[in-house]
């Protein structure tokens, strides 16, 4: 396999494969394609329409849409404008939003006809002259009062792609090791909005690494089921467009029905997927699964949450062609480490270790040592993908130069199996104390996800006079009918110490709430959890 250079400039990969494969598909939504020359012309004219609005190489410009191909032709115009990307999740509540442009500072959107109507009624709230790009092709009859707007028919640039092309200018390449390429805004620890800030050599370390480690080709074709505004959708739509393979994308509408992915994989011809494990986990319970085959799938990817081995186990039954891959990593610091496994591998490790680090971290275990099996600590990375900081506050590192970038403290604990994986134990606040005992609420959740009657489960504490901590399992089934609390306290003591076991059950026949990027929320559960509680 060919090994591209890595290029300092993210959009500059998706330009070469323009320049070798200008008629391969890059994007595919839905029924409709954009080639690579057609979104090489459609994203330069875009960068055309922004580059008045372009006052620093630290400009932030928002995309305002759902993900669809006007969103990719956005990302790639306000990249070739020397500009950062931030993805808005339109479902967020206004105030949320709000929060993000004043503290981003965002004056200047991109957007579509369908959410211009949205974008004026949040922007009408704040202070400011604000102007936005519609990206649209058909007629459209403004009806935006409060800012500036501009239409771009980015999909009838072909008729002029040589003139504006000629015209956009770019960045320069000089110091693109710190350039500015996205801000990607998480709720953090205290559910403030955190801008980490992402440059171009972030992002090319990582897809140069994809590209090689997965064996990525033209031949490829890439399910995007991440939302852009969530880290995994760098590799869906980068790697892909590194090496003149398609990016599939997912409509938001579906990212949740598990017979629409199943389907979508075997439609499409899915040669590589990549979700948080609940997606998985839904497609083999929910998604008619045993109705396929799939011979084309050649990588499946998890990451985000803890993902069961009996589910694995029960993908691979299906996905005998694929090879597996766990990975870890924050947006941070982007994926750290990965353990991967062929489908036919006979005796897959309970639990999932995340492996080993990819070739360029470094890392090291507080308080213990990574050269000693059974060690545990809290895992710290260096690596040259780690985020330059986070947006409005103080940067954790300085300059491209990769000797000076600190350890990033993960806040996750670790332990040194024999072989010298690493497996994953928990976050600081997934391992509590409770009537005097250290207990990993993660194992619970483990156990629990085991159970055939069982969709999905989280398992929490609440501060507790008594005890320390209270856990409480929160779990759906098709029907509260289906299993009861005491049935779940007898099976866990199969599984699990009796201390461990928790002390209450609540057992719901609607979906968890779930936060942006697909994962259970566990702090809206916490709020919420004192209604309809089961006791066992």
């Amino acid at each position: 396999m060919e090994i591209r250079t890595m290029h300092p400039l993210v959009h500059d990969a998706m330009l070469t494969s323009a320049q070798g494969s200008p008629y391969a598909p890059a994007i595919e939504f839905a029924d409709r394609q954009l080639t690579y020359s057609e979104l090489d012309a459609g994203s330069a004219s875009i960068a055309l329409a922004l580059t008045p609005s372009i006052k620093t190489e630290e400009t932030c410009i928002a995309i305002f849409m759902d993900k669809r191909l006007e969103a990719i032709l956005a990302l790639y115009g306000i990249l070739r404008a020397g500009a950062a990307y931030v993805p808005l999740d339109t479902k967020n509540p206004a105030s949320r939003i709000q929060h993000i442009i004043s503290q981003c500072g965002i004056t200047t959107f991109i957007t579509t006809p369908d959410f211009a109507g949205q974008l004026d009624n949040i922007l009408a709230e704040l202070d400011g002259n604000f102007e936005c790009i519609i990206v649209t092709e058909d007629p459209w009859t403004p009806t935006i009062s409060s800012h500036s707007y501009q239409i771009v028919n980015a999909f009838q640039s072909q008729l002029t792609a040589p003139a504006v092309i000629d015209h956009v200018v770019g960045v320069d390449k000089a110091d693109s090791a710190n350039q500015l390429a996205a801000v990607l805004y998480t709720s953090g620890s205290t559910g403030t909005p955190k801008g980490v800030m992402i440059t171009h050599a972030n992002i090319s370390v990582f897809t140069n690494w994809v590209v090689s480690y997965f064996s990525l080709s033209s031949d490829d074709r890439l399910a995007s089921h991440a939302p852009l505004y969530f880290d995994l959708s760098l590799l869906d739509i980068f790697a892909a467009h590194h090496c003149a393979a398609t990016a599939v994308l997912i409509p938001e509408t579906m990212v949740g029905n598990p017979r629409y992915l199943t389907q979508f994989i075997v439609e499409k011809q899915i040669s590589s997927w990549q979700s948080v494990p609940t997606a998985l986990t839904l497609m083999l319970k929910y998604g008619g699964i045993d109705q396929h085959q799939y011979p084309q799938l050649r990588h499946v990817l998890f990451a985000g949450e803890r993902m069961s081995t009996q589910n694995v186990q029960g993908l691979t039954e299906y996905f005998r062609a694929a090879t597996f891959h766990n990975i870890y990593g924050s947006t941070e610091t982007n994926d750290t480490f990965i353990f991967s496994f062929a489908a036919t591998l006979e005796n897959i490790p309970d639990p999932l270790p995340i492996g080993r680090p990819l070739p360029y971290v470094e890392y090291r275990i507080d308080k213990g040592d990574k050269n000693i099996p059974g060690e545990e600590g809290e895992l710290l990375v260096k690596a040259p993908t780690l985020m330059r900081g986070y947006r409005g506050q103080s940067a954790i590192n300085s300059g491209g130069n990769i000797d000076s970038i600190p350890y990033y403290r993960t806040s996750d604990f670790v332990k040194v199996l024999n072989n010298g994986d690493l497996e994953f134990i928990g976050r600081t606040d997934d391992v509590v104390k409770s009537n005097g005992y250290r207990i990993n609420l993660l194992a619970i959740e483990s156990v629990l996800q085991n159970h055939e009657a069982i969709q999905e489960v989280a398992v929490l504490s609440i501060p507790d006079e008594d005890m320390g901590n209270k856990i409480i399992a929160v779990i759906t089934t098709p029907s509260t009918d289906t299993i009861s609390a005491i049935a779940l306290r007898l099976y866990c003591a199969e599984h699990l110490p009796k201390y461990a076991i928790p002390h209450l059950f609540e057992i719901r026949s609607q979906s968890l709430p779930k936060t942006s990027s697909g994962k259970t929320n566990k702090k809206s559960l916490i709020q919420l959890r004192c209604n309809h509680v089961e006791h066992s």
